[in-house]
């Protein structure tokens, strides 16, 4: 062998990759003894085992972390994995830290999203319920605090209190509840905004959410009810109409996922006896602005003047409503107190269960009908006390949570259903006893 091809082996040798394998310490080494293996075969196994975990945590790491390169969602050029910006057309480009939820299927809005700021409005607006009304919250609220805070309890909207229409939005019935919402509204929101604008997502929102639970209120009068999940429901309508009218695979690919979102909703609500009505309601407004609109001229019209208008009615819009949310004006504290001394019992010698059952039941009929001078004369005749207009919305009110009970009543008796300030009072207890006997004792 020359010279020459020795020196050629030994810089071969210098320049070999160096192994992956780590230096392992002669202590760590010594203990195979142990186990009957010598130094060497020890080596071997640590070394066996720490290229099966390497190989592991390859297969494993998320393609953007495999990848020195990520791809522009606004153009698609192929973008260096450090840069924030897109070089071809200018766009920001996602986090890395969006990047990773995209991989495992999820989206995340940017922080001055409109979908950002529309569940952190709800969240606000939770923490402030709790804050104000210690204890409840993690369950659901009473009906002092959901009144207050603006849900949506059909009497008191029919009776002038408008805006219940649209706080209930925004107020949630238990953290599950809110949960739910705020990562639908992360998935479904950003979607909207890409196609539509931000201005145009935020009025629809609103509006199909306002719609939604007008539908409710009619549909349903006796049932209270509150939560996003109406304008949700409502922006997933837009996607499904957007895509209908643009007609194109990708157009056809994104109506057919929403009509299941909607339809996984729908059977959903049903299983936890959610209202349906706000649902589908949101969800038919929704589709029918969504295939309103020509996808042709989207981009074009984003910064026309109808949309700014859009934009800035659907912000004030929304901003109103939480503000009332966050600060109930006195007429919701003034009906919420109405709520929390009780409704009108049942008095011997004024008028049978059979008799007072009948007329609170024609009475809140008429009221809904908006015959407010009939609906009073009507409790009046089976009540103890004088009546008012305010005393038919606070009985019905009340009236529509009892019906809504009556399977817990059925099941657990009058402790399934009294909050427990209700449990502490011998006097609201019997009342309340009063209103599940007679509409609940048996199925209607």
């Amino acid at each position: 062998m020359t010279q020459k091809t020795i020196r050629d082996i030994v810089f071969s040798m210098a320049n070999e990759p160096q192994s992956e394998d780590p230096e392992w310490p002669s202590w760590l080494l010594s203990v195979g003894r142990l186990f009957g293996l010598s130094p060497i075969q020890t080596r071997w196994r640590l070394s066996a085992v720490a290229r099966r975990w390497r190989s592991f945590r390859r297969e494993m790491a998320p393609a953007s972390r495999r990848f020195e390169h990520q791809i522009c969602a606004e153009c698609g050029a192929l973008q260096d994995n450090a840069a924030q910006t897109c070089t071809s057309c200018g766009e920001k480009l996602a986090s890395p830290a969006a990047r990773l939820f995209r991989t495992i299927g999820l989206s995340v809005p940017s922080f001055i999203s409109a979908s950002a700021l529309l569940g952190g409005a709800c969240i606000v607006i939770y923490f402030r319920m709790m804050m104000a009304w210690p204890g409840q919250g993690f369950g659901t609220w009473e009906g002092d605090a959901f009144i207050t805070h603006g849900g949506l309890a059909p009497q008191a909207f029919f009776d002038g209190q408008w805006w219940r229409v649209g706080t209930a939005i925004f107020m949630h019935l238990g953290i599950l509840h809110i949960v739910f919402n705020t990562v639908g509204l992360s998935q479904i929101g950003p979607a909207v905004e890409d196609i539509f604008g931000r201005g145009r997502m935020v009025f629809f929102f609103a509006l199909t959410g306002v719609l939604a639970f007008v539908a409710s209120a009619y549909l349903m009068p006796h049932t209270p009810t509150a939560g996003a999940s109406g304008s949700l429901m409502g922006l997933v309508g837009v996607a499904a109409g957007w895509g209908h009218r643009r007609g194109t695979s990708q157009g056809i690919a994104v109506r057919n996922q929403m009509l299941k979102w909607g339809v996984y909703t729908i059977v959903f609500g049903f299983m936890i006896r959610a209202n349906n009505v706000a649902h589908a309601a949101g969800f038919i407004a929704g589709a029918a602005i969504g295939a309103a609109f020509s996808p042709e001229s989207l981009n074009k019209t984003r910064r026309s003047v109808s949309a700014v208008a859009m934009g800035i009615v659907g912000s004030v819009a929304c901003v109103v409503f939480v503000m009332i949310a966050l600060f109930p004006p006195a007429s919701s504290r003034a009906l919420a107190l109405q709520v929390e001394r009780g409704d009108q019992s049942v008095q011997d010698g004024k008028a049978s269960e059979r008799e007072f059952k009948a007329g609170m039941d024609r009475a809140c009929e008429l009221s809904n009908q908006g015959k407010q001078a009939e609906a009073v004369n009507a409790l009046q005749s089976v009540a103890a006390d004088d009546v008012d207009i305010a005393s038919v919305m606070t009985s019905c009110m009340y009236l529509g949570w009892v019906k809504q009970n009556c399977d817990k009543y059925r099941a657990g008796g009058l402790d399934a259903v009294l909050s427990p300030e209700e449990k502490q009072g011998s006097q609201p207890k019997q009342a309340v006893a009063d209103y599940y006997r007679m509409w609940c004792a048996a199925k209607e």
